[in-house]
């Protein structure tokens, strides 16, 4: 259930950065979420709960969504195998989930990668880098 931040993951999170700050400057009030798969769930999940820390999130081949109820400032960007809708149609949930950000007016971006499954590649990763840079200095 570690997908479902209010099950337990969302306190492991924020136990997990309390620990890392005792030794390291970060400011757990801004935080940049990455995930794949289950782990893009709780991403995305986790800034529904938490949108005034979570400034955006970058969220691959999530395989369920809960569909924001209203506007959040947080920005995402997601991508999804073009192939990957072997058991779950996950191409299908994240149209779905787009359009019920555009509703909201909740900044959103979708890639839909070309030629792949259910995985996670380099493409996905430069893709994200350059979505956090944009964000963290507030650029279109």
């Amino acid at each position: 259930s570690y997908q479902y931040p209010k099950a337990w993951s969302g306190w492991a999170l924020f136990e997990g950065l309390d620990n890392v700050s005792e030794k390291i400057p970060i400011n757990p009030k801004e935080l940049y979420l990455f995930g794949v798969s289950a782990g893009a769930q709780f991403a995305m999940r986790f800034a529904q709960l938490y949108p005034d820390i979570s400034k955006a999130v970058c969220a691959h081949a999530a395989g369920g969504d809960t569909m924001p109820e209203v506007f959040i400032p947080t920005k995402f960007f997601l991508t999804v195998g073009e192939l990957d809708n072997k058991d779950i149609r996950r191409v299908d949930m994240a149209k779905s989930f787009v359009r019920g950000c555009k509703d909201k007016g909740i900044d959103i971006e979708l890639k839909i990668i070309p030629g792949i499954a259910h995985m996670h590649t380099e493409v996905q990763d430069e893709m994200s880098r350059e979505f956090f840079r944009k964000a963290l200095h507030n650029i279109k």
